[in-house]
């Protein structure tokens, strides 16, 4: 009987990597997903309010912090 090949990273020529660090990249996926939904969720809840509402300005402030956390939580991913 053959076996069959297995479709893991060791099989494609490419180094395993350590389960901490497997780990660790798919925290920081979540962390990232998680934060883009928010994010998501910020920028419609201010497309129901009228420009001049003193939350649009609120949260704002809070979507670009929260993308620039976004943006520094991917660089350390590379």
């Amino acid at each position: 009987m053959m076996d069959k090949k297995q479709n893991t990273a060791e099989s494609k020529g490419r180094p395993r990597k350590p389960p901490a660090l497997v780990q660790d990249l798919k925290a920081t996926e979540d962390s990232i997903r998680t934060d883009a939904e928010r994010l998501a969720d910020l920028e419609s809840s201010k497309a129901d309010l009228h420009p001049d509402d003193p939350q649009v300005e609120q949260l704002s402030t809070h979507a670009v912090k929260l993308a620039e956390r976004i943006e520094r939580v991917s660089r350390n991913i590379d």
